[in-house]
């Protein structure tokens, strides 16, 4: 079974390492911005997402607002 996570980013946070787990995400509220090697996507209250685990589609989070809060389902 896959682990579900509640997740609180806050804008003014620090820089997160580069992640390569896989995840299916949420935005319940804010507004997100995840950052690939070659792109940056950005998500806003009431979008999905999903992220390939491996390092091919490494990845890190960085909240746009001031508060953004994920529902994550990991390691998919």
């Amino acid at each position: 079974m896959a682990p579900v996570r509640l997740v609180e980013l806050e804008g003014d946070g620090p820089e997160h390492d580069w992640c390569v787990t896989g995840h299916v995400g949420y935005v319940l509220q804010g507004e997100l911005e995840i950052a690939f090697e070659d792109q940056t996507q950005r998500f806003t209250t009431g979008t999905g997402f999903f992220i390939r685990s491996g390092a091919g589609e490494r990845h890190r989070p960085r909240a746009v607002s001031r508060r953004v809060v994920l529902l994550l389902v990991e390691d998919v």
